[in-house]
């Protein structure tokens, strides 16, 4: 006989919370926030893809811009290492030869070619992977007040990469880009407030930058503005308003996001009780890979939540999650193998197997064949 399941909540990090229930039956609702040990790879800026004037480019046009670029036009040579960088009909794809034209423009002051090219040393294309020369380029870039560049400076300073790590550095440049009201900058300006790297901490101020990158549509932000609302920090507590934030991000396959939804639709928090709801937006995450997720889908195959029980589906997506180091995981593997059939655990061994090798990086790179 099944016995009553008694779930808790707390903010914890990617590997999953303690939550006790029944001695058979587990059921585990992990709500996922952003630390800031690290400012996510996201907030890092990437040079844009390609300018109008090349996606119209004819053959006379593309011969034209090279003309002027080989005349030492600083941008027509940042126009050019875009078309470069991207590839198209006209030019191949040569990551190599747009490091070389974005030099070219950004010895001569170009800031996009700059921050350009700082992007593309910090990520190792096209050039061998240098932080250093990154932070060089990318202060050349800043200090002409290019905003997608001081919020990349910022962050090398965060996370120490090319420069000596330095907290208050950081927020001063990344907060100079949110003045200028780029998104991505304010929400790291409104990670250093929650957290108060850089700065006093300050919830309030924190709130504020968040909702000013959530207007703007990112997902983290939204995401982010969910969590604030639903712990109450710097606001009143408002499940309701948390839910109508992590929808939005959610929507936008933010894999965190979609968790914390199905969270709320376990719980009811926020909205109506829907463990159907909850299965769908713990899979789509779970699909993505995120531990947290992958731990709450096993949780719902293990008690027939919002799908038919299936101890072996479950024990599947819970050897993902402990994989990745959900201790939760972990112990609850443990306790499900004293119930579980040989035949079940084998099943759901070769199902784990079979999953991984589907959504290696090779079989992924081949169409999943």
């Amino acid at each position: 006989m099944r016995r009553g399941l008694t779930i808790s909540y707390r903010s914890t990090d990617r590997s999953g919370a303690v939550v006790k229930a029944a001695i058979i039956t587990f059921l585990f609702m992990v709500f996922i926030t952003l630390r800031a040990h690290a400012v996510p790879a996201e907030n890092v800026v990437a040079p844009s893809p390609g300018e109008p004037q090349i996606l119209i480019l004819n053959a006379q046009q593309m011969q034209d811009l090279e003309s002027r670029a080989h005349a030492g036009e600083a941008e027509a040579q940042y126009l050019l290492g875009a078309a470069c960088r991207t590839g198209g009909p006209l030019l191949a794809k040569d990551t190599a030869a747009a490091a070389q034209w974005w030099r070219k423009a950004g010895l001569q002051g170009h800031s996009k070619a700059q921050n350009g090219l700082g992007y593309m040393y910090q990520n190792g294309v096209g050039v061998a992977q240098d932080f250093a020369q990154a932070a060089k380029w990318y202060r050349l870039a800043a200090e002409q007040g290019d905003a997608a560049a001081e919020n990349n400076l910022g962050n090398l300073y965060f996370a120490g990469n090319g420069v000596r790590r330095n907290y208050s550095a950081a927020f001063s440049w990344v907060a100079k880009a949110a003045s200028q009201g780029l998104a991505i900058a304010q929400h790291g300006v409104a990670l250093m407030y929650r957290y108060g790297k850089g700065t006093t901490r300050n919830l309030a101020q924190a709130l504020d930058f968040y909702h000013q990158a959530a207007l703007k549509g990112l997902p983290q932000a939204q995401n982010e503005l969910g969590s604030m609302y639903l712990e109450g920090q710097g606001v009143a507590s408002n499940p309701a308003e948390a839910f109508r934030w992590f929808h939005l991000a959610a929507e936008k396959s933010l894999p965190d996001a979609e968790n914390n939804l199905g969270y709320l639709y376990t719980t009811g928090k926020g909205t109506t009780r829907n463990y159907g709801e909850a299965f769908r937006w713990f899979s789509l995450a779970a699909q993505q890979g995120l531990p947290a997720a992958e731990l709450n889908l096993g949780a719902l195959y293990m008690n027939g939540r919002g799908v038919p029980l299936d101890y072996v589906q479950g024990y599947m997506w819970l050897s993902l999650a402990a994989a990745q180091g959900s201790r939760t995981a972990v112990t609850t593997k443990d306790n499900f193998r004293t119930i579980m059939t040989r035949g079940q655990l084998a099943a759901a061994e070769e199902r784990t197997a079979e999953w991984r090798r589907e959504h290696s990086p090779e079989s992924v790179a081949n169409g999943g064949q």
